[in-house]
């Protein structure tokens, strides 16, 4: 069976919109990210993992009653994600660096992560 891919124009729209059912927590939505990852552009591709990632974790912790269910739902989305809490702040580091240089303007998928986590 032949990978569906979605070339949308303009990848901001598709990165909104990711972002938004990350934030949403929009679990319906995991199907159709899932096709995402097979997407022309790398930011696209990037960021549907750290969603998935972010709705695969709400599957599976929910709710947060109390300070072991936030240390297990952190845990369980690093895992998911693939990025250890070093990494995340390195990546962070660098890319504020190189932003306020003006070198980059797009967050690498560990800020993603960040921003999930936040």
């Amino acid at each position: 069976m032949k990978e569906k891919r979605y070339n949308c124009p303009i990848p901001n729209i598709l990165i909104t919109t990711l972002l938004a059912a990350g934030r949403l927590g929009d679990t319906e939505s995991i199907q159709q990210i899932e096709a995402l990852r097979g997407h022309s552009d790398e930011r696209v591709r990037n960021l549907a993992k750290v969603t998935l990632a972010r709705l695969r974790t709400e599957n599976v912790v929910g709710r947060i009653r109390s300070a072991t269910d936030l240390s297990r739902k952190v845990n369980h989305f690093l895992g998911a994600v693939g990025f250890s809490k070093a990494r995340i702040e390195e990546a962070s580091r660098a890319f504020k660096a190189a932003f306020d240089a003006r070198k980059a303007l797009t967050p690498p998928s560990e800020v993603y992560a960040l921003r999930f986590l936040a």
